[in-house]
């Protein structure tokens, strides 16, 4: 499926049908042709519609695949605004959002630009910057964004495949929940790259899957970072981190540098990570920052590094004291390396 492309014509009519002064629901549907007011007036421009979409703004989206642009421009992902919820896994009648099924409304936020091969991938299928904690992407499948280009660390065509959480020299803390995250790609972060780069990025992540990922270099799953006194201490709630594929953190890589990271992780599953080199479950990284990782109730099964097999440690690491050998039981006896 190739999404419209986002003209002026289209953003100035949704503009025009919809007071911005007030808290409006758009509608968007794979097969919609109308201007996103209604499920029979549904738009197919999901772009088109957050770029309309103000604070306070939902957004409904009906099952279907949705590229972020049908220009095959890969710097192009799909912009969700602070203050703007917007959720997937709708038949498209619904009227109330209790009434939506996402399990069973498969709904696709994919890269998948051009042809089959990643190589023309977008660099980040989702985008958030700036973002605020009522900021919600819920109920969505993330697939295909491939971070694969050249430029400085933290850049955002090699960071961040499917999700890029911009808080560098400012503050981003979306909400993300009932998402998928397969076959996304960078070079760090594969799945999702939250940037506190001298700022803050403290998204929350709740009942998320994270599988078959794959970071070039740090963060098979996750990459949270912390460098130039910024902060990046996420919070991942009863979610799955599972295959995944890095050479430092095959599941996470949390990097403080002269900052911060310390994430929590409360009722979360590390199982059939793999990193080629430190940490297959979690790599942790203080250089004169802090990192601090705080793990509840977590479970590491099946993971496997050169050294560290569930969680490597760099410099004074250490995790918080929640956590407990007993968690780590069903690796192999290198899981506890500094």
């Amino acid at each position: 499926m190739k999404g419209f492309n986002i003209t002026y014509t289209v953003i100035a009519i949704i503009f025009s049908a919809l007071s911005l002064n007030a808290q409006n629901t758009f509608f968007v549907n794979q097969t919609g042709t109308g201007q996103g007011t209604s499920w029979s007036d549904a738009s197919s421009d999901l772009n088109a519609v957050l770029f309309a979409a103000q604070s306070g703004d939902q957004v409904w989206v009906a099952k279907g695949t949705y590229l972020p642009t049908a220009d095959y421009d890969r710097n192009i992902a799909f912009n969700v605004k602070s203050d703007v919820k917007i959720y997937g896994g709708f038949a498209g009648s619904e009227t109330q959002l209790s009434q939506r099924d996402y399990i069973a409304n498969t709904t696709v936020l994919s890269g998948e630009l051009n042809t089959s091969s990643t190589a023309d991938n977008s660099y980040n299928v989702v985008l958030f910057k700036n973002a605020s904690a009522a900021t919600t992407l819920d109920g969505f499948t993330i697939s295909g964004g491939t971070g694969n280009g050249e430029g400085p660390t933290g850049a955002r065509n090699r960071c961040g495949g499917g999700i890029y959480n911009d808080g560098a020299g400012n503050s981003s803390s979306p909400t993300i929940a009932n998402c998928i995250f397969k076959n996304n790609s960078s070079r760090d972060g594969g799945a999702v790259y939250n940037n506190g780069i001298s700022g803050k990025a403290n998204a929350t992540f709740r009942d998320c899957d994270f599988f078959a990922n794959n970071a070039d270099f740090d963060g098979g799953a996750i990459f949270n970072d912390g460098r130039n006194k910024g902060e990046s201490s996420s919070a991942f709630i009863n979610c799955n981190i599972n295959g995944n594929k890095a050479n430092y953190g095959g599941g996470v890589c949390n990097y403080a540098g002269t900052g911060e990271s310390s994430p929590v992780f409360e009722d979360c599953q590390f199982t059939g990570n793999y990193a080629k080199v430190r940490g297959g479950g979690m790599y942790n990284m203080d250089v004169e920052g802090i990192c601090e990782p705080v793990i509840k109730h977590c479970s590491f099964a099946q993971n496997d590094a050169s050294t560290g097999a569930s969680m490597q440690n760099i410099t004074n690491v250490r995790p918080s004291k929640s956590t407990t050998r007993e968690q780590f039981a069903a690796d192999t006896p290198r899981e506890w390396s500094n």
